[in-house]
């Protein structure tokens, strides 16, 4: 968040702390208490029929966990040289096999 701010860029969370007058830590905590409610929302929406196909619906939930993991605590996407990269290598270069 500091790096887009030091390069003239607008965050969310400063945002935020500008509009609500609150220090970051409190922004970061707003923020991560609206993002929980967002997920039972997701989860709760999933456990209902739904005329949308389920691969269709699968793909749109694993889009939403893969950017939780991404932004959850750093810009794990934009700084590369962060476990996001060592992590996305385990997964497609060097999976696991499972039987």
């Amino acid at each position: 968040m500091k790096r887009e701010e030091k390069r003239g860029f607008s965050t969310a969370t400063a945002c935020y702390m500008k509009e609500y007058n609150v220090s970051r830590n409190e922004a970061i905590k707003a923020f991560r208490a609206i993002i929980a409610g967002a997920w039972e929302d997701v989860n709760e929406g999933c456990m209902r029929p739904t005329p949308i196909p389920t691969p269709l619906v699968r793909a749109a939930l694993n889009f939403f966990r893969l950017s939780d993991f991404a932004y959850r605590d750093n810009d794990e996407y934009t700084d590369q040289e962060t476990s996001f990269k060592h992590l996305i290598t385990k997964v497609i270069i060097d999976p696991i096999p499972i039987y």
